[in-house]
């Protein structure tokens, strides 16, 4: 029989659909030091679900408690336009968490890079859409 874990809240509410978003998970992680956690994240809210992933080298999926009440992953890829489950398992099976409809997953936006992007070119390469806040005005 596994215990629950009591999670108190999740970093974000919407991701894009392109991974390697940073996620907080905040709950009790007390005591858990040396023990390693799975997140699955996905439609099915089972371990059929993807991995999310650590961010250290040589711990590809394996999630080390950050302190007694965070844990953070990494993202994988999902599918657009879907909600997704959170399930926190830690590798063992001794504790689980299931938080069901949490993540909206919307499809990536660029609008923003496309602005940082044209500061930089120079005007001849300075195409597409104009954010008319930035563009100087005809005396």
């Amino acid at each position: 029989m596994t215990d629950p874990i009591t999670i108190y809240s999740l970093s974000d509410s919407a991701v894009d659909n392109a991974g390697g978003r940073l996620l907080h998970i905040y709950g009790d992680f007390a005591n858990q030091f040396g023990f390693v956690y799975n997140v699955h994240v996905g439609p099915t809210g089972t371990i059929a679900d993807p991995k999310a992933y650590s961010g250290k080298a040589g711990s590809k999926t394996d999630i080390m408690y950050w302190n007694d009440v965070e844990l953070r992953c990494y993202l994988p890829r999902l599918d657009a336009g879907t909600i997704v489950n959170v399930l926190i398992r830690r590798l063992d099976g001794a504790r689980e968490q299931l938080i069901p409809n949490v993540l909206a997953v919307l499809p990536q936006q660029y609008f923003s890079s496309v602005f940082d992007l044209r500061a930089v070119l120079p005007p001849y390469y300075a195409l597409g859409p104009r954010n008319l806040d930035n563009v100087e005005p005809i005396p």
